[in-house]
């Protein structure tokens, strides 16, 4: 049986599209799609990479990339980048915001987890490195630690009871109060930032003989791209209400193989 030319030409072009990639690439036996590798969950590969700094390090900088994704997405971009996410996916976008807001504040938490669970494994945490690390003949630098760790605590107190009552567990009374918890001002997350950032320095060049700082990523996030795409996008859009240009981009879309 023939198909229509139509169909053919659809066809033709759905062959062409990321989706079709993905899944020829990418697909587990399950049929879910496996996820593409965070380059940020590695970013340096030093001597010993189980290193437990090294890794604790690798994971805070995964954190910063997730904050930039937030801020530039959803706080940097102007109106018009809002709107057309908006347009585009109102409910994708909302869904993301309010994913990435829960999943910082997570983590946030644990990393400034205890040293210890109650069955006695270890967390690799601001506290457990302070026990795993003796920095006992570096009075200054012991110091230093120890009172940006107490400062990281104090700001894991800010948005611990979001994640106690609404994130690790659904508090009914929280909820139907419709409390506000975990907030805090753009100046103390950026000293939260700040203050992590010192605390992972001052071990990893210690301990690696390397600087590392989790802030200072040359890319710690690709978004603007995203946002550029969706600018294009609405451009191709008002370009496609041009009745005289409409069969000539059709005509392109499907001549490019």
């Amino acid at each position: 049986m023939n198909e229509k030319p139509e169909v053919a030409k659809i066809k033709a072009a759905l062959k062409r599209t990321g989706y079709n990639a993905l899944r020829s690439k990418r697909e587990d036996r399950s049929g879910r799609f496996l996820a593409p590798p965070m380059s940020n969950l590695t970013i340096v590969q030093p001597e010993n990479p189980d290193e437990d700094i090294v890794v604790f390090a690798n994971h805070c900088a995964f954190m910063w990339s997730v904050y930039q994704h937030g801020r530039v997405l959803f706080e940097r971009s102007t109106e018009s980048d809002k709107k057309r996410m908006e347009k585009a996916a109102l409910i994708f976008f909302g869904d993301i915001n309010r994913i990435l807001i829960e999943y910082l504040i997570l983590q946030v938490c644990k990393v400034t987890d205890a040293a210890n669970d109650f069955k006695k494994n270890d967390n690799l945490t601001v506290a457990f490195l302070l026990q795993h690390y003796d920095f006992s003949s570096q009075p200054a630098a012991d110091k230093k630690l120890r009172q940006l760790a107490s400062q990281l605590h104090s700001f894991r107190r800010i948005v611990e009871p979001a994640r106690n009552k609404f994130i690790s567990h659904a508090d009914r009374s929280a909820i139907l109060a419709d409390l506000t918890l975990g907030v805090a001002s753009q100046e103390v997350w950026d000293q939260f930032w700040r203050e992590l950032d010192e605390f992972v320095s001052i071990i990893y060049n210690e301990v690696v003989g390397e600087p590392f700082n989790i802030t200072r990523l040359a890319m710690a996030t690709d978004v603007d791209g995203l946002l550029k795409a969706l600018r294009s996008a609405a451009c191709f859009d008002k370009l496609m209400d041009e009745p005289n240009l409409t069969s000539h981009c059709a005509d392109l879309f499907f001549a490019n193989d």
